[in-house]
């Protein structure tokens, strides 16, 4: 199988996950992901949550947003 190289448009691809939060009762993970919008050459971040054993993954915000710190 023959390996490509990563082309530059393949960053606006690329889904940065970080900030992660537990809820206070251990059920789920509240947390940021990062894209860049090719567009308009600028980052945005939602938030998404998933149970803690990866299962109802969901959005929780969505579109051209600055969410973070999910708290």
């Amino acid at each position: 199988m023959a390996k490509s190289r990563i082309k530059i448009d393949d960053i606006y691809r690329f889904k940065l996950v970080g900030e992660p939060q537990c809820s206070p009762d251990g059920k789920r993970v509240c947390f940021v992901v990062e894209t860049i919008h090719k567009k308009d050459k600028k980052y945005y971040t939602t938030l998404h949550i998933v149970d803690n054993n990866g299962r109802n993954l969901r959005a929780l915000t969505y579109g051209k947003r600055h969410d973070r710190l999910p708290r």
